[in-house]
C-alpha cells in the first residue's frame, strides 16, 4: 500500500510539474494558445510513446511486437523531429520531461514475457487513441494553417500504427 501511494505522489508531482512549466510558456508564447497546447500535447504524447517503444525493444519475446516497437521510434522520432522544428519557428518551448522515463518504466514494472508484450500492446492502443483525438481535433479546428496541416497529414500513420500487428485480431 506504501509502494502505491508513493507512485501516486510521484505521478501526481510530474503532472503538477509538467502542467506548471506548460502553463507558464503558454501565457508567454506569441502563438495562440489551442497552438501551443497542441504542440506540447503531441510532444507530451511522442516523448511517452518513444519511451514505452524502447522498453518493449528490449523486453518484447514476440517478434512482430518488436519490430512495431521499432516502427514507434521512427514514427514518433520524426514527428518529434517535425514538432520541434514547428514550434522553434513559433517561439513554442518544447522541451524533454525527464520523469517520461520513469513514469514508462513504472507502467511496466514486475510485467514480464508474454504478459509483458500484451501489456505493452494495451498501452499502446489507449495512447494512440488519445493521439488520434488529439490529432483529429487539431485537423478539424487548429486555427494554424501550418500545423492543421501536418495534423492531418500525420492522422493515416497514427490510424494505421494503433495496434501491433501480433495483437490485431485478438
Amino acid at each position: 500500500r506504501l509502494g502505491r501511494n508513493k507512485a501516486i505522489g510521484t505521478i501526481a508531482s510530474l503532472l503538477l510539474f509538467r502542467y506548471s512549466f506548460v502553463a507558464c510558456f503558454l501565457i508567454a508564447s506569441p502563438t495562440d494558445f489551442n497552438s501551443s497546447a497542441f504542440v506540447l500535447r503531441a510532444a507530451d504524447h511522442d516523448a511517452r510513446k518513444i519511451e514505452a517503444a524502447k522498453v518493449a525493444s528490449a523486453r518484447a519475446l514476440d517478434a512482430r511486437v518488436k519490430s512495431f516497437a521499432a516502427r514507434m521510434v521512427t514514427d514518433h522520432g520524426r514527428t518529434t523531429a517535425e514538432l520541434v522544428e514547428f514550434s522553434t519557428a513559433r517561439a513554442i518551448p518544447v522541451r524533454s520531461d525527464p520523469g517520461v522515463a520513469q513514469l514508462v518504466a513504472n507502467t511496466f514494472a514486475g510485467v514480464e514475457g508474454p504478459r509483458f508484450d500484451i501489456a505493452y500492446a494495451v498501452q499502446v492502443v489507449k495512447e494512440h487513441e488519445a493521439t488520434i483525438a488529439l490529432f483529429d481535433e487539431e485537423s478539424r479546428s487548429g486555427k494554424d494553417d501550418e500545423l492543421k496541416a501536418w495534423a492531418t497529414k500525420t492522422l493515416p500513420m497514427l490510424r494505421d500504427a494503433k495496434t501491433p500487428m501480433p495483437f490485431r485480431d485478438r
